[in-house]
């Protein structure tokens, strides 16, 4: 699970990182969730600039497997900073993983480290501007 989480931070805090909602939180919930959810389309679909379907698979590879079952995200917790009318920047404070039948928070493990995602605004949805 640890190798879960390490790989999962690696790749957020590189690339920079549930809605029914709308706003910047709700956006990085939903990309949270699609990606546990092995949602290629849906995690494609949050960002200003589509990603590959090459570099969301990569992105998924840390959760794709742990002792054998799938890793999934259960909870994120979030604040949000510097929000204007068409930006804000959403901070990652925990997440929350289960897989084999055990479930554990990167709190839990040490230090969390900061992950910042920036949200604009284009056309009336809030969508993370960089991959």
């Amino acid at each position: 699970l640890a190798l879960v989480v390490v790989g999962v931070l690696y790749f957020a805090v590189i690339r920079k990182s549930e809605s029914s909602g709308s706003g910047p939180e709700a956006t990085v919930q939903k990309f949270y969730k699609e990606l546990s959810d092995g949602n290629v389309a849906g995690v494609q679909a949050l960002f200003r600039a589509t990603p590959t379907q090459e570099q969301v698979l990569k992105y998924m590879s840390a959760l794709i497997t742990c002792r054998g079952s799938s890793a999934k995200i259960v909870n994120v917790k979030l604040s949000v900073s510097n929000e204007t009318a068409a930006s804000a920047t959403v901070t990652v404070k925990d997440i929350t993983l289960t897989a084999s039948g055990k479930t554990a928070s990167l709190s839990q493990m040490g230090p969390v480290p900061k992950i910042d995602m920036n949200v604009v605004l284009v056309n009336g949805q809030w969508l993370l501007d960089e991959w």
